[in-house]
Order: C-alpha cells, then structure tokens, then sequence
C-alpha cells in the first residue's frame, strides 16, 4: 500500500477535532485512506453514502442512524446527503471529544449553502490530491514549501539529491490517479478515464443538476482541457462551443466544484503595474488532460503546458502538508508572466516553469520584472536540466526532478 503524505495530518487533526472532512476528486484515494484508519483503528466503521440502503437509512432518521453508530465513524461520499451535517453538528455540541468523525466528499461541500456554519469550529478541513511523484517511488515528503520560504536567501535552499527526468515524463502521461499511476499500462489507462469520465457525469454532476446537456458539457470540459495552463476566456469557449456563457460559467462552475479543474487567481497587490485579472485554468489531473488533449503513447511528445499542469499539481500536493499557503500566477498587460506564486503571509517565492535544458537571461524575464516590484521575494526556475544555477542575486535555477 501506498503511504500518503497527507496521513499524518489526518492522524493529528483526529487528536485535535471531533470532525476531519477529506475533499478531492473522486478516485483520487480517499476511501483508501479510510480504509488504512479503519485497519489501524483509529475509526470502528465506515458508511459509504454511494449506497442505496445507507442513504435510504439517513433519509428515514439521520438522527437515530447517528446515535447507533460505534463512533469514531466514517462516512464517504458526504456530499450525497449533505442535510446530515446538522445531525452531526448536534452530536459534536452535545459530546464534545476528538476523534468523531471523518466525513469524504468528491465535491467542495464548502461550497454548499449553510455548510461552512455546521463546520465552523468543529471540523478540520483536509485536501487529498493524486499521488505525488515521492509517493509513487515511495519516497518520504520533501516538504518543499517549507523550504522555499525557509530560504532567506537562494544560497540557502539547498536540494538534497536529483531524480530521473523519466518519471516526470511517466506521470504527466499517466497522471495522479492511484489505479491509472500503479499500473502504467497505455491501454487500460485510455480505457480507465472513459469510463472514469462516463461516472462522473453520471454521479457527481448528475448530483448538480439532472437536466444537465451532457454533450454541450463534455464539449466545455474538452475546450478547457485543451487550453489548460492558459487565461480562461469565455469568449473563445461560447464561440468554439455554441454554448452561451452563462451556461459555460455553470459548467465551469461544477468541474471546480467537483476537483476536475483548478482556477488559478491572479497576484496583483502591486498598484504600480497593470496586472491581467482573468484567471488561469488547469485541469487538476496531467495525465487527463493528456488524455483529453488526444495523446495515446508515451512516444508522442507533449506540450509546455502540460509539463506546467504537472508542475502546478506537485505544488497543490506539497501546499497539502502545509498552512497558510495560497498560490497564485502573475502577469502583466504587457506580457511579463510569471507561472506561479506563492505566498505565506507576506513572504513571497516566484516560480518559473520551463520546459528546457538551459536557461537563458530571457526565460527568466518575467521573474525579474515580479522582483522589482517585491525587494523581499525569491525567483526559482524549474527546469530540465541536471545543475543547480544562481542566474542572478534572487533567482535560481533548480532542476525538476529535485521535486521528488
């Protein structure tokens, strides 16, 4: 089995909260996770809300259901009843002890009306990504946010050791869902995300709205896919699609909802520049967009922004083991970009993405203008090479595969 990263902050926020909620996509490992609790008991069972009777039992006496359960329970799938968390919240203020309950959801339950008020105070929240690269090799986490801003200077971060640019090549093919990563095997990867796509739209978006075009949907989920790492642009979306845009912002709206995509915000806190304010949008899983965008084999060659989608999905998995981080893109009217950006507090790491072996005055163009304007903040490029290379008094250059 697999040992999730995430593990431990679920094992410490249970000593700490009556309530630990896990959100990610569907198939991303959730109910493993439940599983490897349930084995070292550290929860006496689990109810899956895929299930019928479960639901059926919860719709006749949640309350009563509640009450007969050995807890610490677990429940999977919290976003088909999302009425219990008031049964839950009773429970939790009439008991007050850690350890309680785990709740799953495939969709930002946050997201749904009253749901944060039930929460607040009681629940600890827990973003479970894809498998990282680390874990896949069965390596221990890198914690790498923390060492980017433990850096106070770029002479201080200092990588332990390089992997194979191979492997960043198998997991942008192959991507982060733990039965597609474990088996590597081209056919059953294509076969996997059809149905993997099929399921989707017939349980979780189904779950949004039953009336729902499912062909003018996939034709939405397709279009952003192919545009992933770039601004979202309703415009060219209602053009190419036909599709309306108060219809695409609904769409869009669900596959955020349900951790099929990420719309990444722009920094601008600078009042100087004049900064781009469309969002950017990544599919959150490389190897489906790699799969939407038609590549088959390993042996055809993919984009930059795939390589960038990958990137951005290492930094979502290593933002899992921290706190207080958010992570934005910056980029100015007159084209001066900056991938990503990380900010904890005030302290700001500006992040390049580069899909080359050598780096040049030019590639890091967008970092110098992002420095001007922030004396504090550090640069990183992440790149293919294999050497570690101060570019300039804040930037360095550091080679992808230290990632893992």
């Amino acid at each position: 089995m697999i040992n999730r990263h995430v593990l431990p902050e679920i094992k410490k926020s249970l000593k700490m909260f009556p309530c630990v909620l896990l959100i990610g996509g569907r198939q991303i490992g959730k109910s493993t996770i439940l599983k490897q609790l349930h084995d070292e008991q550290l929860i006496n069972e689990i109810y899956t809300l895929d299930s019928l009777s479960v639901l059926e039992s919860l719709a006749n006496d949640c309350e009563g259901f509640l009450q007969r359960t050995p807890f610490p329970v677990a429940f999977d799938e919290i976003q088909r009843y999302p009425k219990m968390m008031l049964a839950i919240k009773k429970i939790i203020d009439e008991q007050k002890r850690p350890g309680m309950f785990v709740l799953t959801g495939s969709a930002n339950i946050l997201s749904y009306p009253h749901f944060q008020e039930s929460l607040a105070g009681r629940c600890d929240i827990i973003t479970v990504e894809g498998l990282s690269t680390s874990e896949v090799l069965k390596r221990p986490a890198k914690h790498l946010i923390k060492q980017l801003f433990d850096a106070k200077t770029i002479s201080d971060f200092k990588p332990d050791c390089f992997g194979d640019m191979n492997l960043i090549n198998t997991g942008i093919f192959y991507g982060s869902y733990p039965e597609v990563r474990l088996n590597e095997e081209e056919y059953f990867r294509s076969k996997w995300f059809n149905t993997y796509e099929m399921a989707y739209i017939e349980r979780d978006v189904r779950d949004f709205t039953k009336s729902i075009d499912i062909i003018g949907f996939g034709k939405v989920f397709k279009l952003l896919a192919l545009q992933a790492g770039g601004l979202l642009n309703y415009h060219h979306l209602s053009v190419e699609s036909g599709i309306d845009h108060r219809m695409i912002k609904r769409y869009i709206e669900i596959l955020t909802i349900t951790f099929q995509m990420t719309l990444l915000q722009p920094y601008y806190a600078s009042a100087r520049t004049r900064l781009v304010k469309s969002p950017k949008v990544y599919m959150n899983d490389v190897g489906h967009a790699c799969y939407q965008q038609g590549i088959q084999s390993m042996d055809q060659e993919s984009n930059g922004h795939l390589l960038e989608t990958w990137l951005f999905s290492e930094l979502r998995k290593a933002m899992t083991l921290e706190t207080n981080v958010e992570i934005y893109f910056y980029r100015t009217t007159k084209g001066k970009e900056v991938d990503f950006v990380l900010k904890r507090g005030t302290a700001l790491r500006a992040i390049e993405c580069k899909s080359k072996v050598t780096i040049t005055t030019k590639d890091i163009s967008g970092l110098h203008d992002f420095l001007s304007e922030h004396k504090e903040a550090l640069g990183f490029v992440f790149y293919k090479g294999n050497q570690l290379l101060p570019m300039a008094d804040r930037i360095l250059a550091v080679p992808m595969t230290y990632l893992f």
